[in-house]
């Protein structure tokens, strides 16, 4: 029989393809945690809202059974990421950078949707760059956030933070956050680069040349030369080398793998060294392993010797979204 003695919190991160659901008490402790596989691409690829909620269902279920309590057991839920973008459940303006926790905080928005639950639901909006009207450049200076800005206050509440800094997220894309002195979030720069290494690592003739599995340790070497022939050559010429060193070399698959992560990086470098001059003298990474090796690596070699790179693990995202949703809520109150 189901107990709803305790009253929950609800934290919802929703991404383009993921969707991961926490169960929060009162202290801000995680009672329990689902994940599904699926987000804003299944409404944007005409699913409409009823995936969205028809999922959020099932993970609220899932939680809940974890735990032996009924949906009356959730008191708030908090909601970030893609859900509050246009092809999310409820659309709330950015806020524009720069950007405190607080501010956030107090531009959240609640409202109740029956079709999801009678609790009260808060959408915390994300933050856009300031861009000069009228500025020839403005299009090269654009970017936004929608989820990252509750990671980058939940790491900062969870990690030892110096101020200011820079926080690099490494998942489907690479995106640094500028955190100022006074940790409000001064702009973002987001490239594509996590989607175009996954896309020719298994949808491209490449993946027949690469390990079905992430390798245990990257090969910096190859990452090195990796990162070389993609400056060098680009992207189109240099990801046909990782076939020839299939095909005409004796090379490992793992050192192809590095060898391609090295050239999609640099494609990250050039735009770096272009479009974000602010990187501060420390960056903290989050999200996956290998890349934060590799993008440190990275930026010791072709951008600035004396930057200190600290990784804060491989769940840091997910920790951090959580304590950050939580931050914000507590701030409303």
């Amino acid at each position: 029989m189901h107990k709803t003695e305790l009253k929950l919190v609800a934290v919802v991160d929703m991404g383009t393809t993921n969707t991961r659901l926490s169960l929060l008490d009162e202290s801000g402790a995680t009672r329990s945690m689902a994940k599904g596989a699926f987000g804003v691409k299944d409404r944007a690829a005409g699913g409409g809202r009823a995936v969205l909620i028809k999922g959020l269902h099932g993970l609220v279920r899932q939680a809940l059974d974890q735990c032996g309590l009924s949906r009356d057991a959730i008191a708030t839920m908090l909601c970030s990421g893609m859900i509050t973008s246009e092809v999310g459940l409820k659309e709330i303006p950015h806020r524009v950078a720069p950007a405190s926790i607080r501010d956030l905080a107090a531009n959240a928005v609640e409202i109740k949707m029956s079709d999801i639950g009678p609790m009260p639901i808060i959408f915390i909006p994300g933050i856009k760059n300031r861009i000069a009207s009228g500025d020839p450049q403005a299009l090269y200076q654009m970017d936004f956030m929608r989820g990252e800005e509750t990671q980058v206050f939940g790491a900062m509440d969870l990690f030892d933070i110096k101020l200011p800094a820079t926080f690099m997220f490494l998942s489907s894309h690479t995106k640094l956050v500028d955190v100022d002195g006074n940790g409000s979030i001064c702009e973002s720069f987001t490239t594509l680069s996590g989607q175009i290494f996954n896309s020719l690592r298994y949808q491209s003739l490449l993946a027949s040349s690469l390990p079905d599995e992430e390798p245990p340790h990257l090969h910096l070497d190859l990452l090195k030369q990796g990162v070389q022939a993609g400056l060098d050559y680009g992207l189109q010429r240099s990801a046909l080398l990782v076939r020839f060193m299939d095909t005409l070399q004796d090379t490992r698959p793992e050192e192809r793998f590095a060898f391609l992560e090295g050239i999609v990086l640099a494609s990250d470098l050039r735009a770096i060294r272009k479009g974000y001059p602010r990187l501060r003298q420390r960056v903290y990474m989050l999200g996956n392993r290998l890349r934060a090796e590799a993008y440190q690596a990275a930026l010791l070699g072709y951008i600035n010797p004396d930057v200190r790179c600290d990784y804060l693990g491989e769940d840091s995202m997910d920790e951090a979204a959580k304590r950050g949703a939580w931050r914000i809520a507590n701030l409303r109150t």
